[in-house]
């Protein structure tokens, strides 16, 4: 493991447990209801800054092109967090009830659906993310197909808006939009301006390393 993904995995877990520790005082209906709420809340946030790491490199090369290292460690531990939290919706949340979950006379069917489709979208990209796969794919080409995790994050802003609570009202919902939102206009400004962006030679290498 280089440095730079034990240090994006380390900062990811200690963004999971902070959200974990803040819940916990927040509400008493459970350790397993508190760990989701930080697996979403962390992995909307380490994808949204995976994301938005490419617009940075782009406005200001200098200073965020070689952190673009960080990337696939960082949404790594954001499909993780998406993982925990999609299986304790299901199991903990719903009973692993896909009926009850999905049924049209739940108030929260259409944020579920969101959910799930982030979270395929977040699975096939973390299965083409493996050293093997970015070379047989070809590095251009899989960083096209890595463009979907800008859907993925829409998705995931739909499900945290439209579930059933308080979410958007509070100063961590409010703030954690605002990150999101900001990731999104960014790359569709360096995109609309034509901002091109370079790979620095050790990300390529990082990333398609046996």
């Amino acid at each position: 493991m280089h440095t730079h993904e034990f240090r994006a995995y380390l900062n990811s877990a200690v963004i999971f447990l902070i959200f974990v520790a803040h819940y916990s005082f927040k509400y008493d209906d459970g350790l397993p209801a508190n760990i989701a709420r930080a697996a979403v809340i962390a992995a909307t946030v380490l994808i949204a800054i995976t994301l938005f790491l490419g617009p940075l490199s782009r406005v200001f090369p200098n200073h965020f092109r070689h952190d673009l290292i960080y990337r696939k460690p960082l949404g790594l531990m954001g499909f993780f967090f998406a993982m925990l939290y999609t299986g304790l919706l299901f199991f903990y949340n719903y009973s692993s009830n896909l009926w009850v979950m999905l049924s049209p006379q739940n108030p929260d069917m259409f944020a579920n659906l969101a959910w799930f489709a982030a979270a395929l979208i977040l699975l096939a990209l973390a299965a083409t993310s493996t050293a093997a796969s970015i070379r047989n794919i070809g590095f251009p080409s899989w960083k096209i197909f890595q463009r979907f995790g800008y859907l993925a994050l829409i998705l995931m802003v739909l499900h945290l808006s439209y579930m059933s609570g308080d979410f958007l009202e509070t100063t961590v919902g409010k703030t954690v939009l605002a990150l999101c939102f900001t990731a999104i206009a960014a790359k569709l400004i360096v995109v609309f301006v034509g901002m091109t962006k370079q790979h620095s030679a050790l990300e390529i290498n990082h990333l398609t390393k046996k």
